[in-house]
């Protein structure tokens, strides 16, 4: 694995337990990444999807009780790759149009995690001109 193709990719982090956001925000710095924004509440994490400035983003699958797909809606209309984080041991969505998002399982490993951002850093992107 490159760590070089990680240096300085922006991270969207999504996570509601303190605990576990503040070990995703080491790992994702200790990789050579850059945590752009860390949301707990669904309608920050929206705002930020919306109107932030990351490369792609790390996702809980439920925060504070509420389901993480209106933030998934606005990444997924930027074109922004992201990753399903869970606790659930869900290996991924099985039906619907992000059944092929990777997912990171907890407990969070930092090979796991880097293995996903590579991934997510590697995925290709439509420029904005294909999206209008």
């Amino acid at each position: 694995m490159e760590k070089n193709e990680l240096q300085g990719l922006k991270v969207f982090v999504v996570e509601d337990v303190d605990l576990i956001a503040q070990l995703l925000r080491d790992l994702v710095e200790e990789l050579g990444c850059k945590v752009a924004h860390v949301s707990n509440v669904v309608a920050d994490a929206i705002v930020f999807a919306e109107t932030g400035d990351f490369d792609a983003a790390l996702l809980d699958v439920e925060i504070a009780g509420q389901d993480v797909h209106p933030v998934v809606e606005r990444l997924a209309a930027r074109d922004l790759p992201f990753a399903f984080v869970t606790g659930r041991g869900l290996a991924r969505p099985k039906t619907g149009p992000y059944r092929d998002r990777p997912v990171l399982n907890k407990p969070i490993s930092k090979p796991g995690l880097e293995k996903i951002l590579l991934l997510l850093a590697r995925m290709p992107r439509r420029s904005p001109q294909d999206l209008a």
